[in-house]
């Protein structure tokens, strides 16, 4: 028997929200295996009475242990809530939380938890836990000592995180308590605790920024090495670090500053990493230059990365800055250009999770890419510059939850050697460890890579421009799978030769896109940027700069074979162009019927197709028949209409 409904509610009550109902069945999977079986007893209840007792049905909720946890531990120490020494509680349960560790969910107002002999040794007045809820409203963790009435020693409010999967580290102050205590938790609602720790009020708070801007400062926290084997987050010589593996063996080795090394063998998906961890409140360009200084020892087995590694909120992003990698360099997808930063080229991506894992829990959300077209172990990594980068892409950072050093592993094996960790942050960039080619971090663009001469009514892609007056564009993707030209600024001019308008054309379209403030206007000129103003495209925002839309404007009737000058007002993204002649679909023949034969046809097909890869032309007439879409335009959009028209999809233009 399956109470397929208590598994619905039990994820709802763990933030595993259900839809509307599409399907429900007994299923039998297989998978890259063989096998058989006799579904011999099927019987599905729907709307009828929940199903009588039977073994195990009497209860649903697996029972709390009575007392799994040890007799003391110290109050520093990361203490995992499902180690209590006493509960009270009918309803709370043991559950994942989605780092391959426990805690506790299910709470209710009124529940306690209790932990014995907590040794806060000299003192302590901070309180950690994390954290995740779903709910409306906050519910306040009351610290007590020695009994659920006893003294009250502080009191944590726990707002919705965003969902109940969604786990954040959040703080609060307590009564100064030393010696040897037992800690009860009182909660006044739901929430779900993973673990909590104990601090001073000297420590470095959750988020909070603590390496000095001079990296060189000789108060820099020296603590002893450790050794980590499951997942832990902390704080250890004054970086943050985390280890994280879902399946699989690894060590990590905390060595001083932000050294450690790592090994890793038959995992699935594992991650290492020493740096800082932020409060989400302000920008990169708030904190102030961001930079690392590094050195790796580097030896991975298969799928690895050595990285720059973070996330941001608002919007959410997960970025990688690649410096080396394993067998397979990532991500996969198509390059959205190129920038020169530190000495070495990169190239820029960027990639959508959809209801992934995150920092707020499941989500969908960006990855930003730059990529290092030869790889490299050691030397600077000039982290601000690369957002900056992606910003002019229309790549847009958040606020700041995290940068580190990070070895990442995926199904792969391998160890690393992280000798040099020195992250900067609000100070200068670090001297004398800057290689050649700093100085330019924008991709040069080609001289002329453009054809001599091509038909105003084609395609014209803008990379492919004759001359070019500036000093910041750059070629970008296009998303999808093309090219363009970006970082445009006022002033800046695109040139192309020897444009044939034949017997004229008056409309001018572009596809652009756009995340300005303000409108930018590309001028359209007759043979220099000073030429005659043909007419201008006024570019409004699009949404976003990677959004990209078709805009068009009329221009003064221009004929015959001249010379185009682009200038632009201001920043926008372009990817092609062409030139069209409005009222030129009142032409005598059918439309359709590109050769006028009377018949609509697999010929007159080929024709439009012909003209559409430049191999031969059709004149105004037949482009009057093959405007089927009537926008004053002939592309792959009215070829498409044609194909669709001849295999009778449809039966009209």
């Amino acid at each position: 028997m399956v109470s397929v409904s208590e598994h619905f509610a039990a994820w709802e009550r763990m933030g595993m929200r259900m839809g509307k109902m599409y399907e429900v069945a007994l299923t039998i999977e297989g998978y890259q295996s063989s096998g058989r079986a006799n579904v011999y007893t099927n019987e599905l209840t729907v709307g009828g009475p929940a199903p009588g007792p039977g073994p195990g049905n009497e209860d649903p909720a697996p029972a709390l242990p009575e007392n799994p946890g040890p007799n003391s531990r110290k109050a520093n120490s990361q203490i995992e809530a499902e180690e209590y020494n006493g509960v009270s509680t009918s309803t709370m349960e043991i559950i994942g939380t989605g780092n391959g560790g426990s805690g506790i969910g299910y709470i209710e107002s009124g529940n306690t938890l209790t932990f014995k002999n907590i040794d806060f040794g000299s003192g302590a007045n901070t309180f950690t836990a994390r954290v995740a809820s779903g709910a409306d409203t906050a519910t306040s963790i009351d610290v007590r000592l020695n009994s659920a009435t006893g003294t009250r020693l502080g009191t944590l409010s726990v707002p919705s995180t965003g969902d109940w999967d969604a786990y954040k580290e959040l703080s609060t102050t307590i009564s100064n308590t030393t010696g040897s205590k037992d800690i009860v938790l009182v909660f006044s609602g739901p929430v779900n605790i993973d673990w909590f720790t104990f601090g001073s009020g000297g420590s470095q708070q959750p988020g909070e920024p603590n390496e000095p801007s001079n990296p060189t400062q000789p108060n820099q926290p020296s603590d002893p090495s450790r050794t980590l084997t499951r997942n832990e987050i902390g704080t250890h010589g004054g970086y943050d670090f985390e280890y994280w593996v879902d399946n699989g063996n690894g060590s990590m080795v905390l060595n001083a500053g932000g050294a450690f090394s790592c090994e890793w063998s038959n995992i699935n998906n594992i991650l290492f990493r020493k740096g800082k961890k932020f409060d989400q409140t302000q920008t990169y360009q708030q904190l102030g230059n961001i930079s690392i200084r590094y050195g790796v020892d580097y030896s991975p087995r298969g799928n690895s990365y050595l990285c720059v590694y973070g996330w941001t909120t608002d919007p959410l992003v997960e970025y990688y800055i690649i410096e080396s990698w394993g067998d397979w360099r990532p991500p996969g997808a198509s390059s959205k250009g190129r920038i020169n930063v530190d000495g070495g080229t990169y190239d820029i991506y960027e990639t959508t999770r959809v209801q992934q894992p995150s920092i707020i829990g499941t989500a969908t959300f960006q990855q930003y890419w730059s990529v290092r077209t030869e790889k490299k172990t050691s030397g600077v990594v000039s982290v601000s510059e690369h957002f900056a980068a992606w910003e002019r892409m229309g790549m847009k950072m958040g606020k700041m939850y995290e940068v580190a050093l990070t070895i990442e592993g995926y199904q792969s094996s391998g160890r690393a050697n992280v000798h040099t960790n020195v992250l900067t942050i609000g100070g200068s960039s670090l001297p004398g460890d800057s290689d050649p080619g700093d100085s330019d971090p924008g991709s040069e663009l080609p001289e002329n890579p453009g054809p001599n001469s091509r038909k105003a009514n084609s395609q014209i892609e803008v990379e492919e421009y004759n001359a070019v007056s500036s000093s910041t564009m750059e070629i970008i993707g296009t998303g999808d799978g093309g090219s363009g030209i970006g970082y445009i600024e006022s002033g800046d001019t695109l040139t192309f030769k020897n444009i044939d308008f034949g017997s004229g054309a008056n409309t001018f379209t572009a596809r652009v896109a756009s995340d300005a403030d303000t409108a930018t206007k590309i001028e359209v000129r007759l043979n220099s940027a000073s030429g005659k103003l043909l007419g201008t495209l006024s570019v409004g925002s699009t949404g976003d700069w990677d959004v990209y839309e078709e805009m068009s404007t009329s221009i003064s009737d221009v004929t015959g074979s001249n010379d185009i000058v682009l200038v632009f007002s201001g920043p926008v993204n372009i990817d092609w162009f062409t030139f069209g002649k409005e009222g030129n679909g009142g032409g005598s023949r059918t439309l359709g019927d590109v050769n006028g034969d009377g018949v609509i046809n697999t010929i007159d097909a080929g024709l439009l197709q012909r003209h559409l890869l430049e191999i031969s032309f059709l004149d105004e007439e037949e482009l009057a028949a093959v405007d089927l879409n009537k926008d004053g335009r002939v592309n792959s959009i009215d070829y498409g209409i044609l194909v669709r028209y001849i295999l009778e999809i449809i039966d009209s233009f």
